[in-house]
Parts: structure tokens; C-alpha cells; sequence
């Protein structure tokens, strides 16, 4: 009645479509009647079957997205994203257009159990008691400025159950009319004075700044009970998060000509996980900038040993950076090893190294 679907042939799309139709309809009449917004008309549904394909066609990095009224999903014997997801922000936009905090928020808290990329299935609650305990929350002012969750330095895997968990204490503790408000008064902008605006419209409407209702969520959640998520795995999504945002960060601090504040982050990066090549490969950068040319050289170094053939573009770069500190110390003979080191990879077809030796 409310869809046309698209799907690949003999995909389980495909083989499951009257029960998707089925429980999809059942989804959009509940939602609709909950947050008291009628359907748009017909909406599309298209259905990828795996994560991988879906990026290599749409180049969209998420597993579920919205724009107007179509709506792509990936499902699959592998993954199956939870539809009510993408069917809260086809009602949602008839709303309002805010940030993250609010938008991914409200989807996202209409999920069952949170699906962290395929890793571990929990409520959000569990997962943000888990971020609560390690200190990695981000703060709520950061995730009122963000308009869309996926690149490093949205940290997204912690991003969403959080807006989700802060998003239900809101409705909880303050109803849905006041949340339903908010969300149409509270606009996604990257203008600090649209910005601005939405934290003064978040205190009249609720009577409390952000920075008060935050600290009120968290220790709320400090006292909630419930099942858990196993400790590594936290840590590992905090990690497997913390180091690509820090990698970020310090690359645009080095853009931005802040070395030793990028040299900082990414020494953190590199203390957080000791064997991720970006952020060694971005320290050296960093550290080379800074003319601590000794430091440079063991960063590099430590791509070039640990690297393997998914990373040749780090390790020719690294061999060619080695080269030109050694040239710079009078070790031409050692450079020129360096060089022809990253030549040969590029001689291989792998890597593109510009220059000349």
C-alpha cells in the first residue's frame, strides 16, 4: 500500500518479500500513530544484499539511509538493518531537520537492541554504560553541531547509541509533545550561530541548558541496571573509534599548520593502538614537520615493518619520507636504498610514487 521495493534477483529480499512488505506496513501504521505524522505518499525501498555492494554502487558508507522518500537497506544473510530505523526518519522529516543528537537519536532509539556494526547486539543503555565507565561519551554539545554520522571524526559506533539513550531519558522524563517540539524548532546547521540559536531553544523548551540535562542522563544512567556488554568488546569499539577520530584530528591540525598540537593527538592515537599504521604513518608526518627527523625516522620505520600488501601506499610513502630525512643527514647511500625500496612498489603496479630519484 506505502512502498514500491526494489531488490537484486534470487536475493533473500527477494525470497522474504511478502513477510517485509507485511511487517514494513505493520511498522509504518504503529510509528505513524505513535509520533502522530501521516506517510508522505509511496516510499521506495531499495534492498542491497550485502554492506559491500551497497557502498560500491551508492558510495554511501552506512548500512541504511533516507533521502526524501526513498529508502535503500541492506539485507542480507550476513546483515538485516532494523527497519524501523529508516522508517522513524521517513516520518521524522515531515518534522523537522536537526542534528544527529536528534534525528539519528530518535531512529536509532526505536531499534530493539543496537547493532554495533555487526559486532554485538544490545539496547543502547548497556552500550552507554559500558562508554559511561571507560570515558568515552562525547560530550552533547559536539553531537548538536554534527548533521551526519559516518566520517572518523563523528565516531559514529559510539555516536548513535548514545543519541538514542539521551534521546530516550528526554522523552522519558519530558513527554513526546516536548521532545516532538524540539525536533521541529532545533535545525541541523553548520553555522555557529544556528548553533547557538538550537542550545537556546533546547533550554526554553525544556526549561534546563544541555550542559544540566546531559549531566542529569548520565548519572541517571549510572544507576540503571540491566545486561551488559562484555567489557572487551566495549573497549575494542572505543578503540576501534577513538584512533581513526584522532587520526583525523591530527591530520587537520597539520592542515591547519598546528604540528605540535597534531603531533599531541596522534602520539595518543599511536598509545591507543600501537599498531595502527595511519596513525604512525600521520605521527611521522607530524614529527618530520617538526624537524624531530630521529623521531620521523622510527615512526616510518615502524609502518615500513609492520605494513603489509593492504598498506603500500603507507609503506612506499614511509620508505620515501625515510629517504629524503636520510639524504638531509648525509646518508645518501641508505636514501637511495629507501627510494629504490619504494620505487619497486610502484614498479610493481601497486603503489603511484611521484619524483625522481
Amino acid at each position: 500500500e506505502h512502498f514500491i521495493f526494489y531488490y537484486f534477483p534470487s536475493s533473500e529480499a527477494e525470497e522474504d518479500l511478502e513477510k517485509i512488505v507485511t511487517r514494513r506496513e505493520r511498522i509504518l501504521e504503529r510509528l505513524s500513530r505513535e509520533m502522530d505524522v501521516r506517510p508522505p505518499g509511496k516510499a521506495i525501498y531499495f534492498f542491497y544484499p550485502d554492506s559491500e555492494l551497497a557502498r560500491k554502487i551508492t558510495g554511501h558508507r552506512g548500512d541504511g539511509w533516507t533521502y526524501g522518500r526513498t529508502m535503500v537497506e541492506v539485507y542480507g544473510p550476513r546483515r538485516k538493518i532494523d527497519p524501523n530505523h529508516e522508517l522513524v526518519h521517513l516520518l521524522a522529516r515531515r518534522i523537522g531537520s536537526p542534528p544527529v543528537l536528534f534525528s539519528e537519536g530518535l531512529a536509532t532509539s526505536r531499534e530493539k537492541d543496537f547493532d554495533n556494526a555487526g559486532r554485538y547486539r544490545a539496547e543502547v543503555e548497556a552500550w552507554c554504560r559500558g562508554f559511561l565507565r571507560e570515558g568515552a561519551l562525547i560530550p552533547l554539545s559536539e553531537l548538536m553541531e554534527i548533521t551526519s554520522l559516518g566520517e572518523d571524526l563523528t565516531r559514529p559506533r559510539v555516536a548513535y547509541p548514545q543519541s538514542a539513550c539521551f534521546v530516550r531519558h528526554l522523552i522519558e522524563e519530558h513527554g513526546w509533545p516536548k521532545f516532538r517540539e524540539a525536533y521541529a524548532e532545533i535545525v541541523g546547521s553548520d553555522d555557529p550561530l544556528v548553533q547557538k540559536e538550537n542550545l537556546d531553544r533546547f533550554e526554553r523548551i525544556y526549561g534546563v541548558s544541555l550542559r544540566e540535562a546531559e549531566a542529569t542522563w548520565k548519572e541517571s544512567l549510572s544507576r540503571t541496571r540491566g545486561g551488559g556488554v562484555p567489557l572487551e568488546m566495549v573497549r575494542r569499539v572505543v578503540r576501534e573509534e577513538t584512533v581513526p577520530y584522532l587520526v583525523a584530528r591530527g591530520r587537520g591540525l597539520l592542515a591547519s599548520g598546528s604540528q605540535g598540537e597534531a603531533e599531541r593527538i596522534l602520539r595518543s592515537a599511536v598509545e591507543r593502538d600501537p599498531g595502527s599504521l595511519e596513525a604512525l604513518f600521520w605521527l611521522g608526518q607530524a614529527l618530520h614537520l617538526r624537524k624531530d627527523y630521529a623521531g620521523a625516522l622510527d615512526a616510518y620505520g615502524k609502518v615500513v615493518r609492520l605494513g603489509d600488501r593492504t598498506h603500500l601506499t603507507q609503506v612506499a610513502w614511509s620508505r620515501v619520507w625515510r629517504g629524503q630525512i636520510l639524504d638531509l643527514q648525509g646518508r645518501r647511500r641508505e636514501a637511495l636504498e629507501e627510494y629504490r625500496k619504494a620505487e619497486s612498489l610502484h614498479d610493481e603496479g601497486q603503489v603511484q610514487v611521484g619524483g625522481r630519484l
